[in-house]
């Protein structure tokens, strides 16, 4: 008897493991999307639907009557130049620099300034931040897409063990759906029920860009004008 351990000891014994696994924190989710950092250089295909309520059970092709655009993007340090065609070829560059965005009006070639590095266009939405939305439970699982073997992401998947794929409900608008290249991680598609997003990247520009002097020109008339003193009242 006296080689037998007490109840209280042998409890302890079998909580000891469960305890230090609750204390262990838990490990970050690898990466699931590799969208290049730093200087990069990729081009954005989209493909928008004119959609009518008979449309919502519509799969990723586009109808008919979509319009296309495209928006090329190379950045380097901390400037970066989008430039994008409308679907009636209409092409308008935009630079951003670390505080200032520039813009060519399409139709007088007029350089604009804007403070906001915005001029109306959500910039952000153009870089990998459109993904932010994928976690591991989204996966679909894998597929050839465009040519190309993918992971297929759909933002219905819920994180249910017993749901599974069939968690994930057809095509609509608001539900997001990404193809992420298999061995890259890096985008093929994207579909947020209102268009489809088609990603191609090239090699990273080999020489840093540049702003244009017509842009550094409306820069040093822009501080310019800030610098002067203001004359209220006169």
């Amino acid at each position: 008897m006296n080689n037998l351990l007490s109840l209280p000891a042998i409890l302890a014994a079998l909580l000891a493991p469960s305890i230090l696994w609750a204390q262990t924190p838990a490990l970050p989710d690898p990466p699931l999307v590799n969208f290049p950092n730093g200087d990069a250089a990729w081009t954005m295909e989209m493909t928008s639907r004119a959609r009518t309520i008979a449309d919502l059970g519509a799969t990723t092709e586009p109808s008919p009557s979509a319009k296309q655009s495209k928006i090329e993007v190379i950045r380097t340090g901390n400037l970066a130049r989008y430039r994008i065609t409308s679907p009636n070829k209409q092409i308008t560059e935009y630079w951003l620099t670390e505080n200032y965005g520039f813009f060519e009006d399409a139709a007088s070639h007029t350089i604009h300034i804007d403070r906001n590095r915005s001029a109306g266009v959500r910039f952000d939405r153009q870089d990998g931040s459109r993904f932010g939305w994928i976690k591991p439970y989204h996966l679909v699982g894998p597929e050839n897409y465009l040519g190309k073997p993918c992971l297929h992401y759909n933002s219905e998947m819920v994180p249910d063990k017993q749901a599974g794929p069939a968690a994930a409900s057809p095509q609509a608008p608001g539900n997001l759906q990404a193809w992420i290249d298999k061995t890259t991680l890096l985008p093929v598609a994207y579909d947020d029920g209102q268009a489809l997003y088609v990603y191609t990247f090239q090699a990273p520009p080999a020489a840093p860009l540049t702003l244009p002097d017509r842009c550094k020109q409306k820069l040093s008339n822009f501080e310019k004008a800030l610098a002067m003193p203001s004359r209220i009242g006169n």
